[in-house]
């Protein structure tokens, strides 16, 4: 390599030119790449599962590093009309059905019509939470539970409200 005046420039010069280029593309390039793969693995993975059309996205707690962490919560009335049958569904785990099972709303003893159940999410993905099972949330406020959780219902709705307060208190 020359300079602006002709002069052979020594061959530091062109090594300094090299180890730049190299350290950029390790600390930029390198990292962008990894960071959209990621991105486009985990988008994939959350797709909606099939046999699940109503089926809702419920964020699970922010870990680090971490896209599209949560499950799809899908119900619908069972065959038999007798319940509501919901799945819990976890993609990337194996085997991805995190509980399933039948379901009775809490407030009565006739299942719900899958024409009414429009889930929601629940405020924190914590408020799901029961052993056995999950509680599924409708927009109209109504819960449906496991059919052997129906006798607890007073006890999660009790439970969802202390946490509620306590969440309120927090905030103000």
């Amino acid at each position: 390599m020359q300079n602006s005046d002709g002069e052979k420039l020594p061959v530091t010069y062109d090594r300094k030119i090299a180890s730049i280029w190299i350290l950029l593309f390790m600390f930029v390039v390198v990292p962008i790449l990894v960071i959209s793969s990621c991105v486009g693995y985990s988008a994939f993975r959350a797709r909606r599962p099939k046999g699940m059309p109503n089926a809702i996205w419920i964020d699970a707690p922010p870990v680090p590093f971490g896209f599209y962490h949560g499950w799809w919560e899908g119900c619908w009335l069972d065959s038999d009309h007798r319940t509501d049958y919901c799945r819990l569904y976890g993609p990337g785990l194996s085997p991805p059905v995190v509980y399933e099972g039948r379901f009775m709303p809490c407030d009565g003893s006739q299942p719900i019509p899958t024409s009414e159940l429009r889930l929601r999410p629940p405020r924190q993905s914590s408020d799901m939470w029961i052993f056995p099972g999950f509680v599924a949330f409708l927009e109209n406020g109504r819960l449906l539970v496991p059919t052997d959780k129906v006798s607890d219902c007073s006890e999660i709705r009790g439970r969802l409200e202390r946490e509620k307060a306590t969440q309120l208190e927090r905030t103000n």
